[in-house]
């Protein structure tokens, strides 16, 4: 979540897919959460995808960065 968002009804989750396959998922993190870090062995993937979802209650305060990157 990105430290801007001050609203409680911001949640998001981040997933890291590899050739389709879940490698990692965050749980949902909520505006005021820390950062999390986290370690992925990509090793012989080829395609390597970052997704933010709204943890399932719409896109409402919502606001996600990956590694300090706005998305």
């Amino acid at each position: 979540m990105d430290s801007e968002v001050s609203n409680p009804a911001a949640s998001v989750e981040f997933k890291v897919l590899g050739d389709g396959k879940m490698l990692w998922q965050s749980g949902i993190m909520k505006a005021g959460g820390a950062a999390e870090n986290f370690t992925v062995n990509v090793d012989g993937v080829k395609t390597l995808l970052l997704k933010v979802g709204d943890a399932g209650d719409g896109i409402s305060y919502d606001h996600a960065d990956w590694g300090g990157r706005e998305i």
